[in-house]
Protein backbone atom coordinates (compact mmCIF):
# COMPACT_ATOMS: atom_id res chain seq x y z
CA UNK A 1 0.00 0.00 0.00
CA UNK A 2 1.06 3.57 -0.58
CA UNK A 3 0.29 4.85 2.81
CA UNK A 4 1.10 4.42 6.06
CA UNK A 5 -0.66 4.69 9.22
CA UNK A 6 0.98 3.86 12.14
CA UNK A 7 -0.77 3.43 15.11
CA UNK A 8 0.77 3.78 18.91
CA UNK A 9 0.75 0.66 20.41
CA UNK A 10 0.73 2.57 24.01
CA UNK A 11 0.97 6.43 23.42
CA UNK A 12 0.87 7.48 26.74
CA UNK A 13 0.80 6.29 30.42
CA UNK A 14 -1.46 7.90 32.05
CA UNK A 15 -2.73 8.03 35.59
CA UNK A 16 -5.70 5.50 35.54
CA UNK A 17 -8.26 8.23 36.33
CA UNK A 18 -7.05 10.73 33.49
CA UNK A 19 -7.92 14.24 34.02
CA UNK A 20 -11.63 13.34 34.03
CA UNK A 21 -11.93 11.52 37.20
CA UNK A 22 -11.09 12.24 40.87
CA UNK A 23 -8.25 9.63 42.31
CA UNK A 24 -5.64 10.00 44.96
CA UNK A 25 -3.48 8.35 42.45
CA UNK A 26 -0.27 10.32 41.52
CA UNK A 27 0.22 10.37 38.73
CA UNK A 28 2.90 8.37 36.76
CA UNK A 29 5.69 10.22 34.54
CA UNK A 30 8.42 9.20 32.64
CA UNK A 31 12.50 10.61 32.86
CA UNK A 32 15.54 9.70 32.46
CA UNK A 33 14.36 5.92 30.29
CA UNK A 34 11.87 5.28 34.04
CA UNK A 35 8.88 5.29 34.88
CA UNK A 36 8.75 7.56 38.12
CA UNK A 37 6.19 8.07 40.85
CA UNK A 38 7.12 11.39 42.28
CA UNK A 39 10.71 10.70 43.00
CA UNK A 40 11.07 7.00 42.61
CA UNK A 41 11.78 4.50 40.50
CA UNK A 42 8.82 2.22 39.61
CA UNK A 43 8.09 -0.99 37.19
CA UNK A 44 4.41 -1.09 35.63
CA UNK A 45 3.44 -4.72 35.49
CA UNK A 46 0.09 -5.94 34.66
CA UNK A 47 -1.65 -7.17 31.34
CA UNK A 48 -4.01 -6.45 28.29
CA UNK A 49 -7.92 -5.54 28.90
CA UNK A 50 -8.99 -5.12 25.47
CA UNK A 51 -12.66 -5.89 24.24
CA UNK A 52 -12.38 -6.02 20.15
CA UNK A 53 -16.30 -5.10 19.43
CA UNK A 54 -19.02 -3.30 21.00
CA UNK A 55 -19.73 -2.23 23.70
CA UNK A 56 -15.52 -1.66 23.91
CA UNK A 57 -15.39 -1.85 27.77
CA UNK A 58 -16.80 -4.34 30.14
CA UNK A 59 -19.70 -2.85 32.84
CA UNK A 60 -18.74 -1.54 36.05
CA UNK A 61 -18.94 -4.06 38.01
CA UNK A 62 -16.83 -6.29 35.79
CA UNK A 63 -13.90 -3.71 35.86
CA UNK A 64 -14.54 -3.19 39.19
CA UNK A 65 -14.11 -7.16 40.10
CA UNK A 66 -11.01 -7.30 37.68
CA UNK A 67 -9.18 -4.21 39.25
CA UNK A 68 -9.69 -5.70 42.83
CA UNK A 69 -8.43 -9.07 41.00
CA UNK A 70 -5.16 -7.23 39.23
CA UNK A 71 -4.51 -5.46 42.48
CA UNK A 72 -4.49 -8.11 45.11
CA UNK A 73 -2.09 -9.96 42.86
CA UNK A 74 0.49 -7.17 42.13
CA UNK A 75 0.37 -6.50 46.36
CA UNK A 76 1.04 -10.67 46.56
CA UNK A 77 3.70 -10.84 44.00
CA UNK A 78 7.00 -12.63 45.71
CA UNK A 79 8.88 -10.97 42.46
CA UNK A 80 11.02 -8.22 43.55
CA UNK A 81 12.05 -6.06 40.66
CA UNK A 82 15.93 -4.86 40.94
CA UNK A 83 17.05 -1.47 42.39
CA UNK A 84 14.22 -1.76 44.70
CA UNK A 85 11.57 -0.57 42.45
CA UNK A 86 8.29 -0.82 43.76
CA UNK A 87 5.65 -2.76 41.42
CA UNK A 88 2.80 -0.79 40.39
CA UNK A 89 -0.43 -2.50 38.95
CA UNK A 90 -1.10 -1.47 35.16
CA UNK A 91 -3.63 -2.40 32.59
CA UNK A 92 -3.31 -2.19 28.73
CA UNK A 93 -6.57 -0.72 28.28
CA UNK A 94 -8.04 -0.98 24.64
CA UNK A 95 -9.37 2.58 23.36
CA UNK A 96 -10.59 1.82 19.63
CA UNK A 97 -10.60 4.23 17.40
CA UNK A 98 -13.93 2.58 15.65
CA UNK A 99 -14.99 3.07 18.99
CA UNK A 100 -14.41 6.58 19.49
CA UNK A 101 -15.77 7.63 15.68
CA UNK A 102 -17.32 5.39 14.50
CA UNK A 103 -19.11 6.61 11.99
CA UNK A 104 -17.82 9.91 10.62
CA UNK A 105 -14.69 12.21 11.22
CA UNK A 106 -15.45 14.34 13.86
CA UNK A 107 -18.51 12.40 14.89
CA UNK A 108 -17.91 11.76 18.60
CA UNK A 109 -19.39 8.46 20.37
CA UNK A 110 -20.46 10.35 23.61
CA UNK A 111 -21.58 7.09 25.18
CA UNK A 112 -18.32 5.09 24.41
CA UNK A 113 -16.31 8.63 25.97
CA UNK A 114 -18.19 8.04 29.28
CA UNK A 115 -17.61 4.19 29.08
CA UNK A 116 -14.01 4.89 28.34
CA UNK A 117 -14.14 7.41 31.48
CA UNK A 118 -16.27 5.08 33.69
CA UNK A 119 -13.25 2.42 32.95
CA UNK A 120 -10.49 4.24 33.45
CA UNK A 121 -11.77 5.64 36.74
CA UNK A 122 -13.25 1.92 38.42
CA UNK A 123 -9.66 1.46 37.51
CA UNK A 124 -8.33 4.11 39.38
CA UNK A 125 -10.36 3.56 42.61
CA UNK A 126 -8.68 0.10 42.78
CA UNK A 127 -4.98 1.84 42.94
CA UNK A 128 -4.30 0.47 39.26
CA UNK A 129 -3.10 2.17 36.75
CA UNK A 130 -4.14 2.59 32.51
CA UNK A 131 -2.26 2.67 29.60
CA UNK A 132 -4.36 4.00 26.64
CA UNK A 133 -4.20 1.70 23.66
CA UNK A 134 -4.92 2.30 20.10
CA UNK A 135 -5.11 -1.46 19.25
CA UNK A 136 -6.22 -2.79 16.01
CA UNK A 137 -6.25 -6.48 14.40
CA UNK A 138 -6.58 -6.77 10.45
CA UNK A 139 -6.43 -3.29 10.56
CA UNK A 140 -10.47 -2.81 9.93
CA UNK A 141 -13.88 -4.49 10.64
CA UNK A 142 -13.31 -4.61 6.37
CA UNK A 143 -10.51 -6.68 6.52
CA UNK A 144 -12.03 -9.17 8.64
CA UNK A 145 -10.36 -7.31 12.27
CA UNK A 146 -10.75 -4.19 14.11
CA UNK A 147 -9.66 -1.14 14.86
CA UNK A 148 -9.68 1.29 11.64
CA UNK A 149 -13.43 2.66 11.28
CA UNK A 150 -14.58 1.01 8.58
CA UNK A 151 -15.45 4.63 7.08
CA UNK A 152 -12.16 5.80 7.24
CA UNK A 153 -11.07 2.62 5.04
CA UNK A 154 -13.49 3.21 2.59
CA UNK A 155 -12.19 6.59 2.06
CA UNK A 156 -8.92 6.02 1.41
CA UNK A 157 -9.95 3.19 -0.45
CA UNK A 158 -11.78 5.79 -2.60
CA UNK A 159 -9.09 8.17 -2.74
CA UNK A 160 -6.24 5.17 -3.59
CA UNK A 161 -5.11 6.53 -6.85
CA UNK A 162 -4.80 10.90 -5.25
CA UNK A 163 -2.54 10.55 -2.47
CA UNK A 164 -0.30 13.00 -2.07
CA UNK A 165 3.02 12.58 -3.45
CA UNK A 166 2.04 9.11 -4.71
CA UNK A 167 3.93 8.52 -7.85
CA UNK A 168 3.16 5.08 -7.60
CA UNK A 169 -0.20 5.00 -5.87
CA UNK A 170 -3.57 3.53 -8.00
CA UNK A 171 -7.13 2.32 -7.61
CA UNK A 172 -5.34 -1.59 -7.78
CA UNK A 173 -4.25 -0.49 -4.42
CA UNK A 174 -6.55 -2.47 -1.77
CA UNK A 175 -7.43 -0.61 1.67
CA UNK A 176 -10.88 -2.87 1.67
CA UNK A 177 -11.57 -5.87 1.61
CA UNK A 178 -14.42 -6.14 -1.37
CA UNK A 179 -15.44 -8.21 -4.20
CA UNK A 180 -13.47 -6.04 -6.68
CA UNK A 181 -10.40 -6.32 -3.42
CA UNK A 182 -11.02 -9.46 -2.48
CA UNK A 183 -8.39 -11.18 0.06
CA UNK A 184 -5.06 -12.39 -0.64
CA UNK A 185 -1.98 -14.41 1.38
CA UNK A 186 0.44 -12.31 1.32
CA UNK A 187 4.33 -13.30 0.87
CA UNK A 188 7.14 -10.95 0.08
CA UNK A 189 8.75 -11.81 -2.98
CA UNK A 190 11.81 -13.51 -1.89
CA UNK A 191 9.87 -15.86 0.41
CA UNK A 192 7.03 -16.81 -2.20
CA UNK A 193 10.30 -17.52 -4.82
CA UNK A 194 11.99 -19.62 -2.20
CA UNK A 195 8.96 -21.05 -1.11
CA UNK A 196 8.01 -22.12 -4.91
CA UNK A 197 12.43 -23.31 -5.40
CA UNK A 198 11.52 -25.70 -2.69
CA UNK A 199 8.13 -26.88 -4.24
CA UNK A 200 6.20 -25.50 -0.71
CA UNK A 201 2.62 -25.00 -2.06
CA UNK A 202 1.32 -21.16 -1.29
CA UNK A 203 -1.98 -21.42 0.30
CA UNK A 204 -4.40 -19.37 -1.45
CA UNK A 205 -8.05 -17.85 -0.70
CA UNK A 206 -10.67 -20.11 -1.93
CA UNK A 207 -14.00 -19.55 -2.99
CA UNK A 208 -16.15 -22.87 -1.53
CA UNK A 209 -19.27 -23.52 -3.11
CA UNK A 210 -19.99 -20.19 -4.87
CA UNK A 211 -19.68 -18.46 -1.74
CA UNK A 212 -16.67 -15.56 -1.61
CA UNK A 213 -14.94 -15.79 1.39
CA UNK A 214 -14.35 -12.09 2.29
CA UNK A 215 -18.14 -11.30 1.96
CA UNK A 216 -19.26 -10.93 5.39
CA UNK A 217 -16.24 -8.33 6.05
CA UNK A 218 -17.08 -6.21 3.09
CA UNK A 219 -18.45 -2.61 2.60
CA UNK A 220 -18.79 -3.45 -1.31
CA UNK A 221 -20.50 -6.22 -1.12
CA UNK A 222 -23.57 -5.01 0.88
CA UNK A 223 -23.53 -8.16 2.95
CA UNK A 224 -21.01 -7.52 6.27
CA UNK A 225 -22.10 -5.15 8.85
CA UNK A 226 -18.55 -3.08 9.71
Amino acid sequence: MGRHFKLADAALLLLATSDVATSALQRITISGGSFMLGNASVLPLGGNYVMKAPPYFPDRDVVMRDAKHIAAGAAAMKYKPSNGRMVVPVVRLGALFEGFMPNAAYDIDGTWQKKLEETVKTFADEGVYVFLDVHQDGFSTTNGGEGIPWWLTAKMQETASSVPDCWTCSTSDSYITSPDHPLDVVFPDSIRKALEDLHVSIPEVQIVNGTNPWLAYSVGGNNGDP
